[in-house]
């Protein structure tokens, strides 16, 4: 294990219960595996109606790619700020993620990186089976956003 809670929440904005990963199992300059049973959590700020969407599912993804970032990244050369610009190819195979039992597997492995973009395929899997999956392109910035 690379980091927990305290150490994620350290590389990215989403703070408290925001914050949706618990573990680093793994990461190098090309992916980074974490772990989480957050999507079980009844205060997880991301429910509707007591029910946590797969869609969700994204999220916890960009927080892994976020958390790469700054894992891989030099101290002088880490954004501040990111922005998810879109995610494509997803494929849902459940529509919930709070009902699945044990740990979410978030997987993000780096495709492209073009600067301030990168492009990443991410999978969220759980009990051997793919619940989410996609790609996503995310724009890194130093400063705040407009």
């Amino acid at each position: 294990m690379i980091a927990v809670r305290a150490e994620i929440e350290a590389l990215i904005p989403q703070q408290g219960d925001m914050c949706l990963l618990e573990r680093v199992e793994f990461c190098d300059g090309q992916r980074i595996i974490c772990s989480t049973m957050l999507h079980r959590a009844t205060t997880n700020p991301l429910r509707t109606h007591g029910r946590l969407s797969s869609l969700h599912g994204i999220e916890f993804a960009a927080q892994a790619m976020a958390v790469h970032g700054g894992l891989t990244s030099p101290e002088r050369d880490r954004p501040r700020v990111g922005l998810l610009l879109s995610a494509r190819d997803c494929v849902f195979s459940r529509p919930r993620l709070d009902d699945i039992a044990g740990p979410l597997v978030v997987l993000a492995e780096l495709l492209g990186n073009h600067g301030h973009t990168r492009l990443y395929r991410f999978r969220i899997s759980a009990q051997n089976e793919n619940v989410v999956e996609g790609r996503a392109a995310v724009m890194l910035r130093d400063g705040a956003w407009p």
